[in-house]
């Protein structure tokens, strides 16, 4: 479950989602336009991030 959209939840949410995009990259999954959608979503307010992965 994606944490809250709180003031304590925004780091907690940034980080949840920069590693769920992160495995997906590293196992070379792929995101359909639901799950696009939705990661911008929840993504919103939580500025830049740079999410850093390894190919497994």
């Amino acid at each position: 479950m994606i944490p809250q959209r709180t003031a304590s939840g925004t780091s907690r949410r940034r980080t949840y989602l920069s590693d769920w995009v992160s495995t997906e990259l590293r196992w070379e999954l792929t995101a359909d336009r639901s799950e696009q959608d939705t990661l911008r979503q929840y993504a919103h307010g939580c500025g830049n991030t740079t999410v850093e992965y390894t190919l497994a």
